[in-house]
């Protein structure tokens, strides 16, 4: 459709994805979707906070209803707002349009609507999302947070 959009995919190199049946597609398209690999973990957040917005879209099933995803708080500590369908408990931790976008469904259609709406925004409103988002993710998801109460925790334990 025209949009200036680049995917960085992080984890996996091309030939990873070989097998799939769209890749000659994929492939096609050299700058704007890139492999890096795998990287070492203290690497990650780097790629996070130099993007404006991460991606997880996840079928809803049983599975995804019961775990949560854990890029979803790398992303959010890192500062990077989520684009996400909700699943398990996530609509605990987004607010659409402010620290990420909420797609509406599990859908190509969602996704490309929302993709469209993202490169419109300001620059303005990318870093005020990604400065929500960091807030998020210090709120609920920065270990610290919890350290009294695992340390109440484990004196009942061994007491």
């Amino acid at each position: 459709r025209g949009l200036k959009i680049q995917f960085i995919i992080v984890g996996v190199n091309a030939e990873d994805i070989s097998t799939y049946e769209n890749y000659n597609e994929i492939i096609q398209f050299p700058n704007n979707i890139q492999f890096i690999g795998k990287v070492p973990q203290n690497v990650v957040p780097l790629y996070y906070k130099s993007s404006d917005f991460s991606i997880i879209v996840r079928e809803n099933s049983r599975k995804s209803k019961a775990g949560f995803p854990t890029k979803f708080v790398e992303s959010m500590m890192s500062g990077c707002p989520v684009i996400v369908n909700i699943t398990s408990d996530l609509s605990a931790y987004i607010n659409d349009n402010e620290n990420g976008i909420v797609l509406k469904d599990f859908s190509i259609d969602s996704l490309t609507e929302v993709l469209e709406n993202a490169t419109r925004l300001s620059s303005n409103d990318i870093v005020k999302m990604k400065k929500q988002a960091l807030q998020t993710g210090r709120k609920y998801f920065y270990f610290r947070n919890y350290t009294e109460s695992m340390n109440e925790f484990l004196k009942r334990c061994y007491s």
